[in-house]
C-alpha cells in the first residue's frame, strides 16, 4: 500500500498523471481494503468481548440462581422443622392438657362420689340415731320415771339426776342427729329447714341472723339441697366458733338458671391466704362443695371488717 502510495506521487511529480492515477487507484482500493479488514477485526473483538461478558454475566446469574435456591431450600427445610416442633409441642400440650382433664374428670368423680357417701351415711346415722338410740333412751326414760314413783326419798334424788342425764343426752343426741341431717330437710324442704336451724342457733348462741329468701316456689332436688344446707351451715358455725359476731345476713335467691348465696357478718373477719387456699377445715369443705356443684366462691374479708361470702351455683346442676 504504501509503495503504491509513493509511486503515485513520484509519477506525479516527474508529470506522468496516468501512471499516478494508476498508483494511486490501487493505493486507495488496498487502503480500503485494509481498513475494511481493521474494521472488521475490530468488530470481530467488540463481539468476542461482548460474548464474553454475556457468558460471565449468564455465568453470574445462573450462580446467583443456584445460590438463591439453596437459599429456598434452606429456608424450606428450618420452616418445615420448625413447622415440626410447634406441631409436636402442640400434639405433647393437647396430650397433657387430655390426661388433665382426665385426671380433674377423675377426681371430680372421686369428690362427688365422697360427698354423695358422706351425705348418704350422715342420713342414715341421723335416722338410726333418731330412731334406733332415741327410742330407746325414751323407753329407759319411761321405766325410769315409773320406778321414781315407787322409790324411797333418798333413791328419788338419785333418779331424778339420772333422768336429767337422760334428758341431757335425749336433747344432745337430737342435736347431733339435726346436725347431720336435719329431719325438716327432706319433709318441709330447703328454706324451712334453714329457718329451722337459724332458730336453733339463735336460741343457743344469741347471734342474731336475718334470713330472707326469694324465688323457691318450688322443692329442689335432694342432692342439691343437701349441699347448700351444709354450704349454709359450715359457713354460720365458722361464724359462731370464729367471728365472734353479733349479726348475721343470710340471702338465699333462686334465679331462673342459678342460685345465689351471700353470707354477711359483723365479726373480727381474717387474712385471706395469698394462694387462695384456706386453713380451716369449714372452708375447704364449703370450697370442696360449690367445687362439686360447679359453683363459683368469693370470700370478702380482712381483719376488723366482718366477712362477706358469695356462692353462685348452677342451677342446671
Amino acid at each position: 500500500r504504501d509503495a503504491f502510495q509513493q509511486l503515485a506521487l513520484a509519477f506525479a511529480k516527474k508529470n506522468f498523471f496516468d501512471s499516478a492515477y494508476f498508483y494511486q487507484s490501487l493505493f486507495l482500493n488496498l487502503n480500503d481494503s485494509l481498513l475494511s479488514e481493521s474494521n472488521q477485526k475490530a468488530i470481530f473483538l467488540r463481539e468476542a468481548n461482548l460474548k464474553i461478558e454475556r457468558n460471565k454475566l449468564e455465568q453470574q446469574a445462573a450462580l446467583q440462581r443456584q445460590r438463591m435456591w439453596k437459599n429456598i431450600i434452606l429456608a424450606i427445610a428450618v420452616l418445615l422443622v420448625v413447622i415440626s416442633y410447634l406441631l409436636y409441642n402442640r400434639y405433647r400440650l393437647k396430650q397433657k392438657n387430655k390426661y388433665q382433664a382426665e385426671l380433674n374428670r377423675q377426681q371430680q368423680e372421686i369428690l362427688n362420689t365422697t360427698i354423695s357417701v358422706q351425705d348418704q351415711e350422715r342420713k342414715r346415722i341421723a335416722e338410726d340415731l333418731h330412731d334406733g338410740l332415741g327410742s330407746i333412751l325414751s323407753a329407759a326414760k319411761l321405766k325410769l320415771s315409773a320406778i321414781e314413783e315407787d322409790s324411797i326419798i333418798g333413791e328419788k334424788e338419785k333418779m331424778q339426776d339420772t333422768l336429767l342425764l337422760i334428758d341431757e343426752a335425749v336433747s344432745e343426741m337430737k342435736n347431733i342427729a339435726y346436725n347431720m341431717m336435719p329431719a325438716t330437710l327432706s319433709r318441709l324442704g330447703l328454706t324451712a329447714a334453714l329457718q329451722n336451724l337459724f332458730n336453733r342457733i339463735s336460741m343457743q348462741s344469741g347471734l342474731k341472723i336475718n334470713y330472707t329468701t326469694h324465688g323457691f316456689t318450688e322443692r329442689l332436688n335432694e342432692s342439691t339441697e343437701v349441699s347448700v344446707y351444709r354450704i349454709i351451715l359450715e359457713s354460720i358455725n365458722n361464724v359462731v366458733k370464729h367471728a365472734h359476731a353479733k349479726n348475721v345476713t343470710v340471702q338465699l335467691v333462686k334465679y331462673p338458671d342459678y342460685i345465689n348465696i351471700t353470707i354477711e357478718d359483723d365479726g373480727n373477719g381474717f387474712e385471706l391466704q395469698t394462694d387462695g387456699s384456706f386453713s380451716g377445715n369449714g372452708l375447704n369443705n364449703i370450697a370442696s362443695r360449690v367445687k362439686n356443684m360447679n359453683g363459683t366462691l368469693n370470700i370478702d374479708t380482712k381483719p376488723g371488717s366482718g366477712t362477706t361470702i358469695l356462692v353462685d351455683i348452677p342451677y342446671s346442676y
